[in-house]
């Protein structure tokens, strides 16, 4: 079967993998999920009505109102992320940047401004702990700052656009994005798993593991577990006051949806809310009757219009008609960085330093950033795209994703 074909295969089924694949944020599982927890809402809230205003038919209207399943908006969210799935196989990966050639930049990078290191003798345990905070730290670190950009240059910002056109959340509209921001978001975890690798491989070594539950980081498990498909969704849940300073809720997440003028530019954290707190866009959910009533863009701002077609062509051309006043700005910055990920391509391809250079007295278990340290590190960060908005955090470009494969060791193997 030619080659053509079977990306077009792939592409077609890609979609369908996301149901299954647990590094996806519609995983049956965190799906399953949600629907329990929605469903224990609707019981609390009818807990002091009658029995038919609680329901089994009242219960289902809750849980799949038709008023958005059956919206214009719902349909986009499906048809992009179906024809999405195409794209970023036919046209994206090829020129995503692996994060192996970040680590292997980043651990150079080190042991050229500070030498060998004494790789410390931690606990693999200890180590395993700190790696899965670590990853998941940087990574939502990294989601806020590039989302925060998303909406404060404006032509990031038309591209974003398409996911804030959606006049109704369901779980699908995760997925409802353009393609181009999915890039920069390939491109933003590769930078964060990669670094953060990088520096654990050299203060480590290259044996390092996370802790992982089902193959994908432990911590970005249990927030895909805990309602993050409710973000995007009719269901009102707010942590509180107080833990809402430390976590996003799902309430939250859809007060930065709203339409309303008085939530604008406000929450861009994803899992923590630590990061909107200490930047001032920080906007406490409240009670379900103070919810947001509308989602969506106003007609003013709006650049694209409800077909699959539009959502893709309009924004491009918005955002080229922003960067005309700064053409030559936008080019230096683009030539910028097709210059530094074609440094770090180069550097990965690159042969490794000869382990003859470190000196005669040092240990045998010292890195050298020599070819097998290169290769077990390789088995640490399989060079993969990222999800847009995926909540297992860093799953899929760390030791989580080929665990399995490789038989990694330690005890975080057993989480």
């Amino acid at each position: 079967m030619s080659a053509p074909i079977v990306s077009f295969l792939d592409g077609a089924v890609a979609p369908l993998r996301f149901f299954a694949e647990p590094g996806k944020r519609i995983h049956v599982l965190y799906l399953a999920a949600a629907l329990l927890i929605s469903l224990s809402i609707y019981l609390f809230r009818h807990r002091d009505r009658d029995s038919s205003g609680g329901s089994f038919a009242g219960a289902l209207r809750f849980l799949f109102p038709r008023r958005l399943w059956r919206h214009r908006s719902s349909r986009l969210d499906l048809k992009l992320l179906v024809v999405n799935a195409w794209v970023r196989l036919l046209l994206l990966l090829p020129v995503s940047l692996p994060a192996m050639a970040v680590i292997l930049s980043v651990h150079r990078g080190l042991r050229m401004a500070f030498g060998d290191p004494v790789v410390s003798a931690a606990s693999p345990l200890v180590v395993a702990l700190l790696y899965t905070a670590a990853l998941f730290v940087v990574d939502d670190l990294s989601r806020y700052l590039l989302h925060r950009l998303l909406h404060r240059v404006p032509a990031l910002w038309e591209l974003h656009k398409v996911h804030h056109s959606a006049e109704v959340l369901t779980p699908l509209t995760l997925y409802r994005v353009h393609p181009l921001e999915s890039l920069l978001y390939g491109l933003r975890g590769a930078l964060a798993v990669g670094a953060t690798t990088g520096v654990f491989v050299y203060l480590f070594g290259p044996a390092i593991d996370q802790v992982t539950i089902l193959g994908i980081n432990g911590l970005g498990f249990v927030f895909s577990l805990l309602g993050s498909n409710l973000r995007h969704s009719h269901v009102w849940i707010s942590y509180g006051r107080i833990a809402e300073r430390i976590f996003i809720s799902p309430a939250q997440h859809q007060v930065h949806h709203s339409a309303e003028a008085a939530h604008a530019d406000r929450n861009f954290g994803t899992a923590l809310a630590v990061w909107d707190w200490l930047g001032g866009s920080l906007a406490i959910a409240g009670k379900h009757e103070e919810r947001p009533r509308h989602f969506g863009l106003a007609p003013s701002e709006q650049n694209h219009g409800a077909g699959l077609l539009s959502a893709y062509v309009g924004p491009m051309v918005a955002a080229f008609r922003r960067l005309l006043p700064w053409r030559r700005a936008a080019a230096a910055v683009a030539g910028g960085l097709i210059l530094a990920w074609a440094s770090i391509a180069v550097a990965q391809s690159a042969p490794a330093s000869r382990p003859a250079s470190r000196p005669a007295s040092a240990p045998a278990s010292q890195p050298a950033a020599s070819k097998p340290a290169a290769s077990k590190t390789s088995q640490a960060v399989a060079p993969v795209f990222f999800d847009p908005d995926s909540g297992s955090v860093a799953a899929e470009g760390s030791a989580a994703n080929n665990k399995n494969k490789t038989g990694a060791k330690g005890s975080a193997a057993k989480a």
